[in-house]
């Protein structure tokens, strides 16, 4: 553009120089030379505007894709090893064969995991509701089991683990629809 803009000028000096007659052309030239550069300026700038838009929101976009998927791996890793212990604690329950010992590590362990899940979820959500009450009904199943019979607790256990690992895979199906639009 500048080997261009000097061309014009140089061929503007000759003009002058030759023929005074000619100045009216040669202003028109210069002035056309000055209203281009200008409008490529202007352009340039819209265009750069833009293009710094365009980038920002695919910068967000990766940022909130990436701490998505690691709060749904974090979700699956906690959720995972609570249903575990709870399998264990309800298995031995239902055979009378969990030493105190057991007892205490696995409540408490499994009660900050199902604390972890309920804080990583957002009740206002219906899907992530769900899910806070099934975690509520799982923690519950061991009142369950003194109150009631062995098969009616684990049908009770069995409809909260259903709900839970249901909940849970509407919510990563949300989730990676959302990961997809890149909201």
């Amino acid at each position: 553009m500048e080997a261009d803009i000097l061309k014009t000028l140089v061929e503007i000096k000759e003009l002058l120089s030759v023929q005074p007659s000619n100045w009216i052309p040669a202003l028109f030239t210069l002035l056309g030379v000055f209203v281009g550069g200008f409008w490529q300026f202007c352009n340039s700038k819209i265009n750069l505007k833009a293009l710094s838009e365009a980038k920002e929101l695919e910068i967000k976009s990766e940022v909130i894709s990436k701490q998505r998927q690691q709060w749904m791996d974090q979700i699956r890793k906690t959720s995972s090893g609570f249903l575990a212990e709870y399998d264990v604690i309800v298995g031995d329950f239902s055979h009378d064969r969990l030493p105190q010992g057991k007892h205490d590590d696995l409540f408490k362990s499994s009660n900050e995991k199902a604390n972890l899940i309920i804080l990583m979820l957002n009740i206002g959500k219906p899907s992530q509701e769900k899910a806070i009450k099934a975690v509520v009904g799982i923690q519950g199943i061991v009142q369950t089991f003194k109150d009631s019979n062995s098969v009616t607790a684990h049908k009770i256990y069995n409809a909260h683990r259903n709900d839970f690992t249901q909940a849970l895979l509407v919510i990563f199906g949300e989730t990676w629809q959302k990961i997809k639009r890149l909201e």
